[in-house]
């Protein structure tokens, strides 16, 4: 028998999920919700509408240059960036990521063509986008 859930823990968008009776969603602290970072496209209308999520990978430099340069990687599921590609506007072309920040979410552009995909995918489904910084 399957129970009707409720889950609005995503992107402040209700969602209805079927789950066996005794079953529940996996339970997410609130620390890391509060991580949550977004991916999305804009549309006709020029509102931000989220496809995905992604999270950060991030190491240290060699140790001749560690405090010049740390590479820091934004990595999701290939076919996230496929669907921002599929439907993102002719004159946008860009992967929109939102961000949480104590003032509030703020979205940043960064281009598509950016992404790289995993060299053996749609096996290897993830794609990333490194930013490098000081």
């Amino acid at each position: 028998m399957l129970v009707e859930w409720l889950d609005e823990r995503i992107a402040a968008r209700p969602c209805r999920s079927y789950l066996p009776k005794g079953q529940a969603l996996a339970y997410v602290p609130n620390e890391i919700l509060k991580c949550v970072l977004f991916l999305g496209y804009k549309d006709a209308e020029g509102k931000h509408v989220v496809q995905g999520t992604a999270f950060w990978v991030s190491r240290e430099g060699p140790d001749d240059i560690r405090e010049e340069y740390r590479p820091v990687y934004l990595v999701t599921a290939g076919h996230v960036i496929e669907k921002i590609r599929e439907r993102s506007l002719a004159d946008d072309q860009g992967v929109w990521i939102s961000v949480n920040t104590s003032a509030g979410r703020r979205w940043e552009r960064v281009y598509n063509g950016s992404w790289k995909f995993h060299p053996d995918y749609p096996f290897g489904g993830c794609s990333c986008f490194e930013n490098r910084h000081k």
